[in-house]
């Protein structure tokens, strides 16, 4: 039954100097009473007593103990035996019992190993486990879970309070929104009814046609509905933001002299806590949510390492000291002793692996049901087999028979070697690479989906027509570095860079490039900008008619890479005027470098490897090992070789690709909004 209470005396904030209290339901004053009295968020406390409940419960396998053992048979007048055995132990943490012993044994038929001097004997030694039960035992996995149940039911705690504080500030909102929405549809009526009246004066004076008044007092009418309308919807909204208000375990009733706060602009931030802080300065890993599987997770590990201890034998080892006067010290000689050991092992081992099985499945079901590889990189990683276990797939964003797609198969020639399993390409065209991502992210992210890349993705990314961000993308190989040169025909009369650049402070020339927006564009801008020359962009469809309409004259320069136009220059077909590089290349001392001659630009095709961000760590770094292994093979050495390059200047492993990917984005980024196509 709800009880109606005058709802200011316990939630609306009092005016200090003695005047009456408002009737202002603050927000920060509302969440702090759901906070303190809603059933739940008290009951969300009661996780952390059962948290701590857990612990005290785990810690008490390692409580010291004391074992009593009395024996006695007496038959037809003859004491057989009077046995008296008491215990005194103390568990440890690696499988270690310390324990302490007193035996008192007397009789006419007592065992013969079972006789003990006359005042009893005293025993001081340990136990150890040397195999099963050593490094991870049952009491240990106990009080290990135990420990992360009690974190994990503080992230439990929060996670219940969160929900309803978010239940209840959506109610308040909506309440506020009918508040409003009252307070805008009595203003409307006020003002439809101001407006019939001055039309029906003017009516009845003549300056009117009196059906002008039908009008509007159908507006009038009609606002008249409206604002009855938005009474039910705030009565719906205060019943609503009612059942979040408790006092005493009894629901408060929201009573009608209470009102939201409409100046509730900044108080939210405020009240949550995250004024001046952007979306993304909240680590998605430190949800309640996702912190609370990791600590399922972790509790999983730790059963799983229990039930893999479990496979070995069992040897016990026991040694005691023996004495008759415990209260001597030095009464205890290494020549009066009692050892033992015990050893047992099952010969087929099925329910230990049937129990370890089970607990892998379980560990892998909760990691790939939730996703955790994608959001926790570390939490997947325990629940996994060897990697890579199966085949991997190689996603290209262009046609079979393209450069991208020779690159690849050059690469996984040695790779299915180095890795130990087959790898496929496969093609997702359209979109510059667009396509290729939207597959990727389709995908586990589990390093069994490598993509290539190359310019033409940062590009995409760049320029907004990809789903994903460029921060998604982790390089793991690079795999060529395909420097560009600057050429002009060879009876071109422009003999050095010096002369390009010069002739080109005054006048426009043409240039050749692939693609407007791509490599050789945004190359042409980057050097355009750093020597101050002026040019034109002369489009093509590919790098042959590029190649046709610089001997032809129809372009006066472009930027082929060089293994597009090596061979060209070598037999001078082409001249050469620099490589966009920080160095002269090996095949081409004469020519000079871009940093040499004073700009410090550089401009290369890449292709390369990577993955999607939250791909476990360990598993990029597998690949990279991996494909940088096989790519210094003399079998891609030489296909590097036949382009004119060299494997000392193409291959690198993640950090250096990672790097390199990073700073040509911020490159692309900057070049493409110079040239106006992206904001």
């Amino acid at each position: 039954m709800r009880i109606k209470i005058l709802f200011i005396f316990f939630l609306v904030a009092f005016n200090m100097s003695g005047q009456e209290p408002q009737t202002v339901l603050k927000f920060n004053e509302y969440l702090a009473f759901v906070k303190k009295f809603h059933p739940v968020a008290r009951q969300a406390e009661l996780t952390i007593d059962s948290g701590q409940a857990e612990l005290m419960k785990s810690r008490g396998a390692f409580d010291p103990k004391i074992e009593v053992d009395y024996n006695k048979k007496l038959f037809k007048g003859t004491e057989y035996y009077e046995k008296l055995n008491s215990t005194f132990k103390i568990p440890v943490w690696y499988g270690i019992d310390f324990k302490a012993k007193y035996d008192q044994n007397e009789g006419e038929y007592l065992n013969p190993m079972d006789n003990v001097p006359e005042d009893g004997l005293y025993s001081a030694g340990v136990t150890v486990s040397v195999g099963q039960g050593l490094w991870m035992n049952d009491r240990m996995a106990t009080l290990k879970k135990a420990k992360i149940f009690r974190e994990q039911s503080k992230v439990d705690r929060d996670l219940q309070v969160n929900q309803i504080l978010y239940e209840a500030s959506m109610a308040y909102f909506k309440w506020l929104q009918a508040y409003r929405d009252q307070q805008t549809f009595s203003q409307f009526l006020s003002n439809a009814e101001i407006r019939f009246e001055s039309i029906r004066t003017s009516a009845l004076s003549g300056e009117l046609a009196a059906i002008d008044t039908v009008e509007a007092k159908i507006t009038v009418q009609d606002r008249q509905l409206r604002l009855e309308q938005s009474k039910i919807s705030l009565i719906h909204a205060s019943l609503e933001l009612s059942s979040f208000l408790w006092l005493d375990n009894v629901p408060v009733e929201l009573q009608p002299e209470v009102v939201p706060d409409i100046q509730i602009d900044g108080i939210v931030d405020t009240t949550l806590e995250i004024a001046g802080k952007p979306l993304d300065s909240f680590p998605l890993e430190n949800h309640p949510k996702l912190r609370s599987l990791d600590f399922k997770v972790q509790s999983l590990v730790v059963d799983k390492r229990l039930k893999t201890n479990k496979l070995l034998p069992k040897i016990d080892l026991e040694y005691n000291f023996l004495t008759e006067t415990p209260e001597y010290i030095n009464s205890f000689q290494d020549d009066a002793y009692k050892a033992g050991l015990s050893f047992s092992l099952p010969l087929f081992l099925r329910k230990e692996r049937g129990d370890l099985k089970l607990a892998k499945i379980k560990l892998a079901t909760l990691c790939a049901v939730f996703g955790l590889s994608a959001i926790l990189p570390g939490a997947i990683a325990w629940a996994q087999e060897a990697f890579p276990s199966k085949p991997i797939e190689v996603v290209i964003h262009s046609k079979y028979g393209g450069g991208t797609d020779t690159t690849a198969r050059m690469m996984m020639i040695r790779s299915r070697r180095v890795l130990g399993v087959d790898m496929t390409v496969v093609a997702k065209r359209g979109g510059s690479g667009a396509s290729a991502h939207q597959y990727a992210m389709g995908k586990p992210r589990d390093g069994y989906t490598v993509l290539a890349l190359t310019q033409s993705h940062l590009y995409t990314i760049a320029r907004g027509k990809s789903p994903l961000k460029i921060d998604d993308v982790v390089g793991v190989a690079r795999a060529m570095d395909d420097p560009t040169f600057i050429t002009v025909a060879s009876g071109s009369k422009y003999k050095t860079l010096a002369d390009l650049v010069s002739a080109s402070k005054t006048t426009a020339l043409n240039w050749g490039v692939a693609q407007v927006g791509g490599t050789e564009h945004i190359g042409l801008a980057q050097f355009a900008k750093a020597s101050g020359i002026k040019f034109k962009v002369v489009p093509f469809g590919s790098g042959a008619q590029m190649v046709q309409a610089l001997m032809s004259g129809a372009i006066e320069a472009t930027l082929p890479n060089v293994s597009e136009a090596g061979s060209q220059v070598k037999d001078g077909t082409f001249r050469a005027l620099v490589v966009m590089a920080e160095k002269r290349l090996a095949d081409y001392p004469d020519v000079p470098s871009t940093y040499e001659s004073g700009y410090k630009v550089k401009t290369s095709t890449t292709r390369g490897y990577w993955v999607l961000k939250g791909t476990p760590q360990d598993r990029i770094e597998a690949l990279s090992k991996g494909m940088v292994k096989a790519m210094q093979h003399e079998v891609f050495a030489n296909y590097l070789k036949s382009s004119g390059l060299t494997v000392e200047d193409s291959v690198a492993g993640h950090e250096v690709w990672n790097k390199h990917i990073k700073e040509e984005y911020a490159k692309a980024e900057n070049a493409l909004r110079d040239l106006g196509l992206i904001k």
